[in-house]
């Protein structure tokens, strides 16, 4: 009995068949695995860049109400949270002060801000207005 030429390599077709859908899915898994670990990536930097922002914030915040006691502040370093910030104050003359903070999150995540504020002292109170406020 004599085989058809194609009934002989029918198991070699079948098998590179197989090999070739196997490669497909697995180019395709791995993609899809690359695409999300990225994508998890960009999400991490962002929330730790904002909660940079907000430690900032937050020094700053600190650094008026140190003001409005002590109108001759100068700044300070404050731990807060998971972040460090290095706060300094600049006497720019008359009632205008300008106030630079430099936060960082696990030392990789940074934020500045900066805020020139007028600080006005009458007999008991003393009045504190934020001129303008510049994060970068």
């Amino acid at each position: 009995m004599r085989l058809n030429p194609f009934q002989k390599h029918r198991g070699q077709v079948a098998l590179i068949s197989i090999l070739v859908i196997i490669s497909v899915l697995l180019i395709m898994i791995t993609s899809t695995s690359i695409l999300t670990s990225t994508g998890g990536e960009g999400t991490l930097t962002r929330r730790l860049g904002t909660e940079a922002y907000y430690v900032a914030d937050s020094c700053l915040e600190d650094t008026l109400i140190q003001l409005r006691s002590n109108p001759d502040y100068s700044g300070t370093d404050l731990n807060i949270a998971n972040g460090f910030c290095t706060i300094a104050v600049t006497d720019d003359g008359g009632d205008q002060k300008t106030i630079n903070v430099t936060a960082n999150v696990f030392d990789e995540y940074y934020a500045n801000l900066e805020a020139v504020i007028e600080l006005v002292q009458t007999s008991e109170i003393t009045r504190l207005t934020l001129q303008s406020k510049t994060f970068n």
